[in-house]
């Protein structure tokens, strides 16, 4: 009930709305740093290789200080670094063999929130227009891959080496669709803007019929323009 709810306030703020020069806003970023949930069971530190973020919202002007709309963004994720079960190694006359189990790495997942935003300008009056701000909305979650397990003997002797991968389990993964927020500040300029803020997505991830906690909580940087 509260999705609906949040969906249809947005398409209501912006239907209702005039749009107007500079009120429109893209941008882009990435994640300084993150943590996904509790799937530490089959990833090393909890945290995607890489992110990034792109994202159009439009934003009224209520008062000098305050103003309110809605936006949506796609927010695409690397990989999780598999974890290693185990690792050990001996050689057998010149040869030199090294046996590991580990997860390979994996997607955790992409998603597409839609949320209402709102802006507090703390310095209207200043040329550097200071503000905080807040969103809430509901993330679209997507773009999983199945976590599988596998088993590697790597036979090396001298300068040759050989190694063979064995897939022995294929764990099948789930992700739900939940909420999405972000709170934090940035900093408007003639038209440009920066924000770093601390985002959420809310998610349950399924793998091998059992549920993990799959929120993906970050703190992340981006710079945009307004049009």
């Amino acid at each position: 009930m509260m999705k609906k709810f949040l969906l249809i306030c947005l398409i209501g703020a912006l239907g209702t709305t005039t749009f107007s020069k500079d009120n429109f806003g893209l941008k882009i970023g990435g994640d300084v740093f993150g943590d996904l949930g509790s799937l530490n069971d089959f990833n090393k530190d909890g945290e995607p290789e890489s992110s990034f973020e792109i994202g159009l919202e439009y934003l009224k002007p209520i008062n000098k200080n305050l103003e309110f709309g809605g936006g949506i963004s796609f927010q695409g994720r690397g990989d999780n670094e598999g974890k290693v079960l185990k690792k050990d190694s001996y050689f057998e006359g010149n040869t030199l063999i090294e046996n590991t189990v580990e997860y390979k790495d994996f997607k955790g997942y992409d998603s597409v929130p839609v949320y209402l935003t709102g802006k507090y300008i703390l310095t209207p009056e200043w040329e550097w227009k200071i503000y905080l701000r807040a969103s809430l909305g509901y993330s679209i979650n997507f773009g999983n891959d199945d976590i599988k397990k596998v088993e590697k003997e790597k036979r090396t002797t001298g300068e040759e080496s050989n190694e063979i991968e064995n897939v022995t389990t294929i764990l099948s993964t789930d992700v739900d669709n939940g909420f999405f927020y972000s709170a934090g500040i940035g900093v408007d300029h003639n038209g440009f803007f920066f924000e770093t803020l601390y985002q959420g997505n809310i998610a349950d991830i399924t793998v091998d019929n059992k549920k993990y906690d799959g929120d993906y909580n970050r703190l992340t940087m981006l710079i945009g323009v307004r049009f």
